[in-house]
């Protein structure tokens, strides 16, 4: 390119139309770059807001069409503190496995509670692994090497990992019967259906046995014949108390007891004694 058409082209610039239109992209360009430094954070954090405003007003009009859930019922939180009640209760309890004895015809011959008490917070997995909440497991009898029939412990049903906050306390007890299967069946049944959440841990079952002989071995008592065979299950097991709800919820009614008879007097009066001589003469 020669001097000529480099004088001719700025020539063409220094024209009123080129001025313009540089004046106008720089311009341009400056106004861009304004708006990228400053105005555009601001912008941006205006359009944040507004996207979290939508999405907070979509979840509090999603609240609101949710209904209100229903207020417990003292009935039902008497059922709660059935399962659960919040004192330990356990004269209720002993009285409960009378009740059991009697109506299933096994014999208790053993009911203890452990000194030791530990805090607890799984009872999501006691509920879930408990036959009151999944499938009851009766056990079964199946004949061993002996010929004698022995009981097959339930499997462990899995569960899952408790959630909750508050803590319940755990009282471990050791508990024996006597019976025949049917009876001990019966009894687990009846021990099932309870109110009290009651949480079989281990138990086992065997042939009864007798006394014991000189070298402190158990004797199997004789069987006689059309006599059921006498099984006897043991087992260990815990119930929950709520004390930290004590005085929040309503407590169990006191249990009742059975007012004494009036004692007889045994002091005649003379017409009394006048009529028992009348009947002794034969009159």
């Amino acid at each position: 390119m020669d001097k000529q058409t480099v004088m001719q082209w700025i020539s063409r610039l220094r024209q009123p139309l080129p001025i313009l239109l540089i004046v106008t992209a720089c311009g341009l360009l400056f106004n861009i770059l304004l708006f990228s430094y400053s105005l555009l954070p601001v912008v941006r954090k205006q359009v944040e807001y507004s996207l979290e405003y939508a999405k907070f007003d979509r979840l509090v009009s999603s609240i609101e069409r949710t209904p209100i859930p229903p207020k417990a019922s003292a009935n039902e939180i008497g059922l709660l503190v059935k399962q659960v009640p919040t004192k330990e209760e356990l004269s209720r309890f002993i009285i409960q496995m009378k009740e059991i004895e009697l109506k299933t015809g096994v014999t208790l011959t053993k009911l203890t509670f452990g000194e030791e008490k530990r805090e607890t917070d799984d009872l999501t997995s006691i509920v879930m692994g408990q036959t009151k909440i999944g499938q009851m497991t009766v056990p079964s009898a199946v004949p061993n090497n002996n010929g004698t029939a022995a009981a097959q412990p339930p499997a462990n049903n899995p569960a899952p990992s408790s959630t909750a906050s508050s803590k319940l306390q755990e009282l471990k007890g050791n508990m024996s019967v006597q019976g025949t299967y049917t009876q001990i069946v019966d009894f687990f049944n009846r021990l099932y259906q309870l109110d009290r959440i009651v949480n079989v841990k281990k138990w086992d079952m065997a042939p009864s046995a007798g006394e014991l002989n000189g070298f402190q071995t158990p004797i199997p008592k004789l069987q006689k014949e059309n006599e059921p065979l006498l099984l006897q299950a043991k087992m260990e097991f815990a119930i929950y108390a709520a004390p930290q709800y004590s005085g929040k919820l309503a407590d169990l009614p006191p249990l009742s007891v059975p007012l004494p008879e009036a004692p007889k007097v045994p002091i005649l009066t003379d017409q009394q004694y006048y009529e028992l001589l009348k009947s002794a003469a034969g009159q």
